[in-house]
C-alpha cells in the first residue's frame, strides 16, 4: 500500500507545530533547526509523523471562548483539531484519554480506525425517590439503569484531524473535552 504523499500544508503544520514545542522548551534551538529542515524535506506523512513521535501531540484552541458547564451529567458536543495524522490521533486519544474515561466508569465498547464508543450504565436519581416514597414497590425502580454514551469521531481532513466528541458525561469529562475545544 502506498503512503501518502505530504502537501505544503501538512509540512507547515508541522513545523508550527515543531516552534511550538521549542517555545515550551521541549525542543533545543538546533533541534528545531534541524527537525524543520526534515520537515520541508519530507515527501510523505509518515515523516513528518516520525518528527513529533516523541513530543506530544498538541491540540488547537482559540483563547478567550469558555461556556458555561452546569454541575451533573449533561448532553456535550466538542469540537477540536490535531495537527497530526488521524491514525497517530487515534493511537494517541487510545494511550492518553481512553484510560481517564474509563477511570469515570465508561467502558469502551466499540473502537474502529474513526470512533471510539464508551458506555456506562448508571442508575437516576427518579428511581431512589421513588423507592423511598413508595416502600417495597418503589424498589423495584433501583433495578432501572439508564445507558449513557460518549462518543469521539476522528477525521482527517487537509489541515490535520478534526475530532468530534458527543454524547452524555460528568462536567469533570465536559470540562476536559472544553479545554481541547476549538
Amino acid at each position: 500500500m502506498a503512503e501518502l504523499r505530504a502537501s505544503d500544508a501538512d509540512r507547515e503544520r508541522t513545523v508550527a507545530a515543531l516552534r511550538h514545542h521549542a517555545t515550551a522548551g521541549r525542543l533545543s534551538v538546533d533541534e528545531l533547526d534541524v527537525r524543520s529542515e526534515r520537515a520541508y524535506a519530507a515527501a510523505t506523512v509518515s515523516e513528518l509523523a516520525e518528527l513529533q513521535a516523541d513530543l506530544p501531540t498538541l491540540a488547537t484552541r482559540p483563547a478567550g471562548r469558555r461556556q458555561g458547564l452546569a454541575p451533573g451529567w449533561r448532553s456535550f458536543t466538542a469540537r477540536w483539531s490535531a495537527p497530526v495524522g488521524a491514525e497517530l490521533t487515534m493511537a494517541e486519544l487510545i494511550a492518553h484519554l481512553a484510560p481517564d474515561i474509563q477511570a469515570r466508569g465508561f467502558d469502551l465498547v466499540q473502537r474502529a480506525d474513526d470512533r471510539l464508543r464508551f458506555e456506562r450504565r448508571r442508575r437516576p436519581a427518579w428511581t431512589f425517590v421513588v423507592a423511598i416514597l413508595i416502600p417495597v414497590f418503589g424498589w423495584f425502580a433501583l433495578l432501572h439503569k439508564d445507558r449513557v454514551r460518549l462518543t469521539i469521531d476522528v477525521a482527517e481532513t487537509d489541515r490535520g484531524t478534526r475530532l468530534v466528541a458527543s454524547g452524555v458525561a460528568p462536567l469533570p469529562l465536559r470540562r476536559a473535552f472544553a479545554e481541547l475545544e476549538d
